[in-house]
């Protein structure tokens, strides 16, 4: 998984800073033993701002931001252990 999104907007130095050293990070992925994910966009609004209800100091997830980016991973998680998807 790469750094998630940080600062209130796509123009914050330290999301900037995070998408290269992602780039970095994403390079070791191989699809067999190392795999990516990246749901950081479940903490950003359409327009790419942080949405603080998920992430109110702009760095750290707090109880719902932990929900959703569980939600988020679940279906690869599922997947990745073999098992059959599920109907909501």
């Amino acid at each position: 998984m790469p750094i998630f999104p940080r600062g209130g907007t796509p123009e914050d130095k330290g999301r900037l800073r995070n998408a290269e050293i992602n780039q970095i990070i994403r390079g070791y992925v191989d699809g067999e033993t190392v795999h990516w994910l990246d749901v950081g966009d479940v903490f950003l609004d359409e327009d790419g701002k942080l949405d603080r209800d998920l992430m109110p100091d702009g760095l750290h997830p707090d109880e719902a931001g932990y929900r959703a980016w569980a939600k988020a991973m679940e279906p690869t998680i599922r997947r990745l252990l073999g098992e059959k998807p599920t109907r909501p």
